[in-house]
């Protein structure tokens, strides 16, 4: 994996939720730089926290798509179950990344945990990303 100078959240959930949360629908587009687009290296850094809850679990993904209308998962984060933190970052180099991307949370249990955290895009080269037309 390259180094990871370049970031930007695709899913910032700040207030506490035990909803499913799918996060704004973000463009990617790609910055003047000296990196090829098919040298461009990337990862998804998931750092997420679930408290409380009954038998808690909780799943997060990075999702890409070409239309805003049909969405695939880019990768996963590992389940968290039980209460606590998971942070875990997955190289997603080798992985087709569209012009359009979203993080999920999915939090699940009996009684599904209070979940706080982010989803980050990291990549070795620049890139923009913003909210999508």
């Amino acid at each position: 994996m390259s180094f990871m100078k370049f970031a930007a959240a695709v899913l910032n959930q700040g207030a506490s939720t035990n909803q499913a949360v799918t996060g704004a629908t973000m463009a990617l587009k790609p910055a003047e730089d000296e990196v090829l687009d098919k040298d461009q290296g990337w990862s998804v850094l998931f750092n997420l926290v679930a408290s409380g809850g009954t038998s808690p679990t909780l799943d997060a993904k990075l999702q890409t798509s070409w239309d805003k209308t049909t969405w695939v998962d880019v990768d996963t984060m590992t389940q968290l179950v039980g209460a606590g933190t998971q942070i875990q970052v997955k190289d997603i180099s080798a992985k087709t990344i569209g012009p359009f991307v979203r993080g999920i949370l999915t939090p699940g249990g009996t009684a599904a945990p209070n979940v706080t955290g982010t989803i980050i895009l990291l990549s070795n080269a620049r890139f923009n990303v913003g909210a999508a037309q």
